[in-house]
């Protein structure tokens, strides 16, 4: 029993070691092969990054493209049994358009996707080669991927981190969003993944009444009073509020010059403690004590404050 858990932990180090080696190397410096059109240009970024300390940034103008000759295992992956691309894209200045990714041999375009740049921030592109693309989809053999700039937008900025075209299929859950909303419409039906579905689709059978009554307000508040209750606990320990201070500085959050970066932030999928990622589960928990320890120092000052004006 002892031998087959050790195998298990085993196997589970060597998936993420091979997921982690996977990523396409953006540090330091520009990869050999990325290149772009003139007047936009290529620059390795220390601002925006979601892995190492470093991303690779496109300054493009009005269509311009971006070249990669040969991306690392892009064979493998068009070949995976739903096998695609894994990437995060940080975006300077939302703009309602897209960009578009091609993959392709020489001068065919055998796949492509359009993905939506009206945000700012980072955003995730999981999408599968076979399952989500448009294209011929005909050729298993490729050598290049661009993307391609609006055509009607003068310039902008992104930021490229954590790309890989891993050897293990994409996620079944990939979900549909603002960026790639036709992606797995089975979701769309899914009553946790459907969020874009219901957001963009979704309008009300009965209108919204003109305002609040006395009587429904009463009501909203006595339901807020109830949820307060249920949340807010009792005064932490200074023990207590220690650990979690403790546990908030090890997120490393931190702002400057009107930018904020800390550790890298994502699903449980891509998580790897081994590169100080940080997931769901460990900063929920952490939030939510701040949330509470905020509250119930707020509402001891407010009834301290109240009791030495009532004694006044």
């Amino acid at each position: 029993m002892k031998k087959n858990v050790l195998l298990l932990l085993m196997l589970m180090c060597c998936t993420c070691m091979l997921s982690y080696a996977q990523y396409i190397g953006l540090e330091n410096s520009v990869p050999a092969g990325w290149s772009t059109s003139s007047g936009s240009s290529l620059t390795m970024s220390n601002t925006h990054y979601k892995l190492g300390s470093q991303s690779v940034k496109w300054d493009w103008n009005q269509g311009a493209e971006l070249n990669i000759s040969n991306p690392p295992n892009i064979n493998t992956a068009v070949t995976t049994y739903k096998g695609g691309l894994m990437l995060w894209v940080y975006n300077e200045t939302p703009v309602d358009r897209t960009i578009r990714f091609e993959f392709g041999k020489g001068s065919s375009v055998d796949y492509y996707f359009d993905y939506g740049i009206n945000f700012k921030g980072w955003r995730a592109c999981w999408i599968r080669f076979k399952d989500d693309m448009s294209g011929p989809k005909s050729n298993q053999s490729l050598d290049y991927m661009k993307i391609i700039a609006p055509s009607d937008v003068e310039s902008g900025s992104l930021c490229f981190d954590r790309m890989m075209f891993p050897s293990t299929r994409i996620h079944d859950r990939v979900t549909p969003d603002k960026q790639l909303p036709y992606i797995n419409p089975s979701m769309n039906y899914n009553h946790w993944a459907a969020l874009w579905y219901w957001y963009d689709n979704y309008t009300h059978d009965i209108a919204l009444a003109p305002s609040v009554s006395a009587e429904e307000q009463k009501a909203f508040d006595a339901i807020k009073e109830e949820m307060v209750l249920a949340y807010q606990g009792t005064q932490p320990t200074a023990s207590k509020v220690a650990t979690v201070k403790e546990k908030f500085r090890s997120f490393d959050i931190q702002r400057l010059d009107g930018q904020i970066t800390g550790r890298p932030y994502v699903s449980d999928d891509e998580y790897n403690q081994s590169i100080g990622d940080v997931k769901m589960d460990q900063v929920g928990p952490v939030l939510q004590d701040l949330a509470r320890y905020t509250f119930t120092t707020r509402m001891k000052r407010q009834n301290k404050c109240f009791t030495i004006f009532w004694i006044m």
